[in-house]
Parts: structure tokens; C-alpha cells; sequence
């Protein structure tokens, strides 16, 4: 097995590695003023004491699923909980529009929204169904989409195929060997004169590769076709501009990455396409022009909005560019191991992904490496497949150290040699 320190110093040398300085183990992060601290001198042990998970006997390396909440925002969470509990909701809803209106332009500063506008939803598949449904679709429009796609955004296109009669035009093909030129002349090959949105996702779900969804993007509009990306793994795990971008429609869930409280998520719809585009409820007509069209629920967690201004101090004190460069970081460590273990196929390009990677061993089911792995390890994973192909997602987060990944690395060698 590769030393961690000799793995670290050949990663420095590509100019990837952070300084680690383990100074202190005492929380530095909750001590206020701390944000002003040098971003390429992070004590990352500090930032483990944040999380519950790092003290959890099971190691988590599935965070692409659901992260958690450091306690400091799990903290003003709780505190904003009870506050919301503490009289009627609504009128303390009503007292935090302030905050409301600042969290959201905060978030969009951090996605580059300028050009947009956003919305706060529960999920990543709560905003594809708003966009998709918000478009108003004729028999036999097309709609381009993946095999790599997530199952959800499949199932609701393939509603939309079932209801308004449009045809669905897959790429029909996996991930592993494309080339970012391969992907964008996929894209383009389907496209006709039919063809009305590419649904991109810009982060897979299963192997962690990053699409060049800006040159996907000037491909379709090339051809007058919009696109709707799904990133519902790069807000907080990758620094990201949606303007620079120039896509149409965006989702994300903002508790994977950023550490929001659990169902919180985020919309984006490209100033242009807002009047074009129907909300997904009904309406008082007077929201016609307004993005908060698409937030409007009802009763709903309102805490949820009002601690994402927590969530986004704490990305603040480490900077997106040092966190999505640790997490790189992480997986690089165990996938430039595992790659030499015999029987270990590795599914996922280091220079195409952050934190999370495919891995998997010959054609051992997926869902037994995984129990292997919990049961005799403490590891727990993400059991997947790459069409017929059974694999395991590896995503740690920034809480996640290089000892825990030798111990995953220690049960993937073992497994590996018996099968």
C-alpha cells in the first residue's frame, strides 16, 4: 500500500496538495473571526471536531448521498427550530424575510447567479420536476438524456413522455473511456431540429465525473436548444458559475455539499427564461414575474432557508477553492492506491472528479462488498451499478482523514485478494 506521506508529497508536486498543519486539535472553526485565516492553511483536524459523524464507530465514505451539518450550523439549526416553535410559525416566519432575501443573494454569489434567478426548494429532483413541468411541451418534442443520468430525472422525463406524447432521445452509452470531446459530440449528434432541452449532468451520481457542461451548453444553444443541468453534487463541493456557464435551468441539493439542513435545495432559472416558463403550482397572478413563484408550498420547514446563511459561513471559513482541492485530495489518496489492488477496477478519472469515485471488484455484487465492508471493517458505502457493471460510490467529506481511508483501503485489499 502506498505511504501516506509519500503519496502527499508526489501530490504536492502537481501543485494539488494543501499545507496540513495538525497544530491543535481544539474546534478553531467556532471561535468567531476565524474566517479571515489563511485558506491554504487549514487544520483540517479542527474541522473533524465539527462533524458528529467523525466520532461514529462506522467510518461514513458515503456523503454524495446526504452529508451532515456541522455543529455549528446544526447548532443555529436547532436554535432556529425552536425559535420557529416558540410562537405562531408564521409570524416568525414573517420576521425572517430579511434574512431570507440575504441568504439567497449569498447563494448566489457562491453559484454565480447573477444572470438568474433562484429559487429555495427541498431537493435536486423537487427542482428538476419544477423546470421540467414549467416547460410547455408539444407532441413529439425531443429531449436529449443519458444512461449516466440520475434514475429520478429519468423517471420524470419519462412521465413527461407518457403525458404530452414527446420522444425521448438517450445517449446510450457509459461513461468510462469518453472523452470530454466524445460527450459533447454525443450531445450534438442528437440534436435536431426537434429536439427542445439537454438534460446534463454536470457531477455523475455514480462515478463522480465532471462534464464540460459549459461547452455542452455552447453546443446546444449553437443549435437553438436550452439546457437544464443537474448539479445536484456541486454546490459546496465545487467552485461553479452559472452565468459563465450560460445554462438555462439548474438543480442542486444544498444538503449534500454545503451541509444545509436536510431538504434544502436550490432552482435556478436564466433571466430570459423566466416569463416563458410556468410555475409549478398555482399562483396568485401577481408572482407571475417574481422567482418566488416556484417556493411557494405552504407550510414548509422555514428554518431550513433561514440556517442556509449558516451553512455558507462555514464554507466560508475554509473557501470552495481549498475544500473542492481537499476533497480531490481524499480521493486521489485512495483511488491511486486501490488502482494497484488485484482483482480493483476503478471507474472514475482522477483528473475529472472531486470527492466522489466508482470503484468495483470483477463482477462481485455490489450490495456484498458493501455488507463486507460495514460488517467486517466499519465502512460504510454506496452499492450502484454502471449498466450491468455492480460498483460501490467512495465519497468522503472534509471530516473524512487519511486514517479512515487506509482502513477502507486496508478492507478493499482484503476483499479484493479473495475473490
Amino acid at each position: 500500500m502506498i505511504k501516506r506521506r509519500q503519496f502527499l508529497a508526489e501530490l504536492s508536486t502537481t501543485g494539488l496538495a494543501i499545507a496540513l498543519p495538525y497544530a491543535k486539535s481544539e474546534n478553531l472553526l467556532r471561535a468567531k473571526g476565524q474566517s479571515t485565516r489563511s485558506k491554504a492553511n487549514i487544520d483540517w483536524a479542527a474541522v473533524r471536531e465539527d462533524f458528529l459523524a467523525s466520532k461514529a464507530a462506522v467510518i461514513n465514505l458515503n456523503n454524495g448521498s446526504s452529508s451532515n451539518m456541522p455543529v455549528p450550523v446544526l447548532d443555529e439549526y436547532t436554535r432556529l427550530t425552536r425559535e420557529v416553535n416558540s410562537f405562531a410559525p408564521y409570524h416568525v416566519m414573517s420576521s425572517w424575510k430579511d434574512i431570507y432575501k440575504t441568504n439567497l443573494k449569498r447563494l448566489a454569489a457562491l453559484t454565480g447567479a447573477e444572470n438568474g434567478h433562484l429559487a429555495f426548494v427541498r431537493n435536486t429532483t423537487e427542482a428538476v420536476n419544477i423546470i421540467l413541468s414549467g416547460i410547455n411541451w408539444q407532441k413529439g418534442d425531443e429531449i436529449i438524456t443519458a444512461n449516466w443520468d440520475y434514475p429520478f430525472v429519468e423517471y420524470s422525463v419519462d412521465q413527461l413522455r407518457r403525458k404530452h406524447g414527446i420522444k425521448v432521445v438517450n445517449i446510450d452509452h457509459h461513461l468510462p473511456g469518453l472523452s470530454d470531446e466524445d460527450i459533447i459530440k454525443k450531445f450534438k449528434e442528437r440534436i435536431s431540429a426537434k429536439t427542445r432541452l439537454c438534460i446534463v449532468t454536470w457531477m455523475t451520481h455514480r462515478e463522480g465525473q465532471i462534464l464540460p457542461l459549459e461547452k455542452i451548453c455552447k453546443t446546444a444553444h449553437q443549435l437553438g436548444v436550452k439546457v437544464l443541468a443537474d448539479g445536484a453534487h456541486m454546490v459546496g463541493q465545487c467552485r461553479i458559475d452559472l452565468s459563465k456557464s450560460r445554462v438555462d435551468y439548474f438543480a442542486s441539493s444544498l444538503h449534500k455539499w454545503l451541509n444545509a439542513p436536510l431538504g434544502s435545495g436550490m432552482l435556478y432559472i436564466r433571466n430570459d427564461r423566466m416569463e416563458e416558463h410556468f410555475p409549478y403550482l398555482s399562483i396568485d397572478p401577481k408572482m407571475e414575474s417574481s422567482p418566488s413563484k416556484y417556493e411557494y408550498l405552504g407550510t414548509r420547514p422555514f428554518q431550513n432557508l433561514a440556517a442556509l446563511g449558516s451553512a455558507i459561513d462555514y464554507l466560508e471559513l475554509t473557501g470552495i477553492d481549498a475544500k473542492q482541492s481537499r476533497l480531490h485530495e481524499l480521493s486521489s489518496y485512495w483511488i491511486n492506491t486501490a488502482q494497484d489492488f488485484r482483482n480493483v477496477i476503478i471507474h472514475t478519472d482522477t483528473d475529472r472528479c472531486c470527492a466522489c469515485a466508482a470503484f468495483s471488484i470483477g463482477n462481485m455484487p455490489s450490495g456484498k462488498i458493501k455488507k463486507q465492508m460495514a460488517e467486517e471493517f466499519g465502512v460504510h458505502l454506496k452499492s450502484s451499478a454502471i449498466g450491468k457493471t455492480p460498483t460501490i460510490r467512495v465519497s468522503p467529506n472534509i471530516y473524512t482523514n487519511f486514517k479512515d481511508l487506509d482502513r477502507f483501503l486496508e478492507g478493499l485489499e482484503s476483499i479484493a485478494s479473495k475473490y
